[in-house]
């Protein structure tokens, strides 16, 4: 759950803020994720903070992450830019071996939200973002053999032969997002699985931590 915890000395003490930062690094590990040749730009100054760039490198791919954070109103007023490069999606788990999903990611994202609070920042985020995921692998999810077994039980047949392995490889998985009030709409999920195509939309609200998708699958050959 978010918190709903104000942070009032927190604003008090960063609307006094008067710093600049111009700072690298060769080796910089930020939650556990390691970033090489990793670089950080940021000023303030009577209660605006701007992060003018924070970027480097993840495995093979690179990232860059700008904002700003606006304490003087009672509501800070937080934006946000990303753009990430060809990473590895597992680098951000805490344990690669426990995720979910494994490829290349490239993404863009632009995003405003306001408020003291992280449940008042999320419940009122507001922006656009895009995502692909390149050569992947939907891990512990075999899609292909779930969609034989849905065949066979429709033409009320049994399914013969033993599973291709446990996981689902794909070439790409990709989509758009609108981020309206903490809800993301995705009116344009594909997932390119050889054989098949899956095309999805939905909504991720982001203020519960929930989904609610369609999904429908294209037999191909």
């Amino acid at each position: 759950d978010w918190s709903s915890d104000v942070c009032s000395s927190d604003l008090e003490r960063m609307r006094k803020l008067d710093a600049q930062a111009d700072l690298s690094f060769g080796q910089l590990t930020i939650d556990r994720l390691p970033i090489r040749n990793a670089v950080l730009k940021t000023h303030g100054l009577d209660g605006q903070i701007t992060l003018d760039s924070l970027r480097g490198n993840i495995s093979n791919g690179d990232f860059e992450v700008k904002g700003t954070l606006d304490v003087r109103p009672d509501l800070p007023v937080v934006t946000l830019q990303t753009r990430v490069n060809k990473v590895p999606v597992e680098s951000f788990y805490r344990s690669e071996d426990n995720a979910p999903v494994r490829g290349l990611l490239t993404s863009r994202s632009d995003m405003i939200g306001k408020g003291n609070s992280q449940k008042a920042l999320i419940d009122g985020l507001n922006g656009t973002a895009s995502f692909m995921l390149n050569n992947g692998v939907l891990v512990n999810a075999n899609l292909e053999q779930q969609v034989c077994l849905g065949i066979s039980k429709l033409n009320r047949k049994t399914l013969s032969g033993e599973p291709h392995g446990k996981d689902t490889p794909f070439q790409q998985l990709g989509g758009n997002l609108v981020i309206r009030n903490g809800v993301a709409s995705n009116p344009d999920l594909k997932v390119q699985i050889p054989g098949l195509t899956v095309n999805g939309n939905g909504d991720i609200d982001l203020r519960v931590l929930g989904m609610d998708y369609r999904i429908g699958i294209i037999v191909e050959g």
